[in-house]
C-alpha cells in the first residue's frame, strides 16, 4: 500500500532547511580553504575528517604528495619545508562547527562545489511527519481525527478564542465536558447555557 502523510510540522521543516542550507555555506567555505593549501582534492569518503579535524586529513594529504629526494629522512625533509599557514583553515572548521547541527550525508563533493543530497534532505525535512497506510484503518481514522481539528480550529474564533486559547488548559471545558465515551455540550449552569448561546450568535454572523 501507498504511504499517506497526514501530519507535517511546517515550523520543523522550515527549521531544518535553513539550518542545511547554513552548514552547506560553512562547508563550502571550509572547503575552499582547504583546497587553497594544494594538497590534494578532498572526495567524499574524506568528507568527515575534512568536517571533524582537517588539519589531521592537510597532515595525511601531505605526507602522500611529498617527494622525498633519494637519502634524505621522510621527517626531516618535511619540517625544512615552507608550508602554508593553517589560520584560514582552522577558522573556516571552527565556523562550520557553530552551525553544524545536521547529518553530513545531506551533502555531497562535486570537484571543488558542495552539493546538497535533495532525497536526503527532502527525509531530513521530513522527520516529524506522520504517514499510514492509503485506505488502512488507520488512514480512516485520522482523516477523521483532522476533520474534528479543522472544525475546532474553524470554531475558535467564532468562539472569541474561548474554546481553545494558548496557556488555558480548560477552555474546552467551557462548552463541552465528557460524559461517558463521549463529548457532549456542558450545560450544567446558567453561565454555561449562556455561553452556548453566545457561541451560536456569533456564529450565524
Amino acid at each position: 500500500m501507498d504511504k499517506v502523510k497526514i501530519y507535517s510540522n511546517q515550523a520543523f521543516e522550515q527549521k531544518t532547511e535553513k539550518e542545511v542550507n547554513d552548514m552547506a555555506a560553512k562547508l563550502q567555505v571550509l572547503l575552499n580553504e582547504f583546497n587553497a593549501l594544494n594538497v590534494g582534492p578532498v572526495d567524499q569518503s574524506e568528507l568527515p575528517l575534512l568536517c571533524s579535524n582537517p588539519q589531521m586529513l592537510f597532515d595525511a594529504k601531505l605526507e602522500k604528495s611529498v617527494i622525498v629526494p633519494k637519502g634524505m629522512n621522510r621527517s626531516k625533509y618535511i619540517e625544512l619545508l615552507e608550508l602554508p599557514k593553517l589560520d584560514k583553515l582552522l577558522q573556516a572548521h571552527k565556523k562550520f562547527v557553530e552551525v553544524r547541527t545536521q547529518s553530513l550525508e545531506n551533502f555531497r563533493i562535486a570537484g571543488d562545489t558542495i552539493e546538497l543530497v535533495p532525497e536526503r534532505v527532502e527525509l531530513t525535512m521530513d522527520g516529524q511527519s506522520v504517514y499510514v497506510a492509503d485506505g488502512s484503518p488507520q488512514h480512516k481514522a485520522a482523516l477523521k481525527l483532522l476533520q474534528f481539528l479543522e472544525l475546532a480550529n474553524d470554531l475558535n474564533p467564532i468562539s472569541q478564542y474561548q474554546l481553545l486559547a494558548t496557556g488555558r488548559r480548560n477552555d474546552f471545558e467551557c462548552f463541552f465536558n465528557l460524559k461517558g465515551t463521549g463529548i457532549v455540550f456542558r450545560n450544567t449552569a446558567v453561565l454555561d447555557r449562556v455561553k452556548l448561546i453566545e457561541f451560536i450568535k456569533n456564529a450565524s454572523k
